[in-house]
């Protein structure tokens, strides 16, 4: 099976969830005081703000769940499980 890879296929490959779990905290930490100095100077963003939050998240989860594929298709269980099915 080919290996996943960040911004495609020259990108690092991702190799599991934890991985993928550090990289969407250091990406959200990075925007943290942003947000924070965009909500002091304009309370009223907080709507914008909190929808932009929501996406990194819903990003974030998305790494995550790439972490944990790399993981399965990395790993024999797969390749075991794709041969029985083959038999069958």
């Amino acid at each position: 099976m080919a290996a996943l890879a960040l911004d495609g296929p020259n990108g690092p490959p991702i190799e599991s969830a934890p991985q993928m779990l550090g990289l969407f905290a250091g990406q959200l930490a990075a925007r943290l005081a942003d947000w924070q100095q965009r909500l002091r100077q304009g309370p009223e963003s907080l709507g914008e703000i909190e929808r932009e939050f929501q996406a990194g998240f819903a990003e974030g989860a998305g790494m995550i769940t790439a972490g944990l594929m790399a993981v399965v298709l990395a790993g024999e269980e797969l390749a075991d499980s794709c041969e029985r099915s083959r038999r069958d």
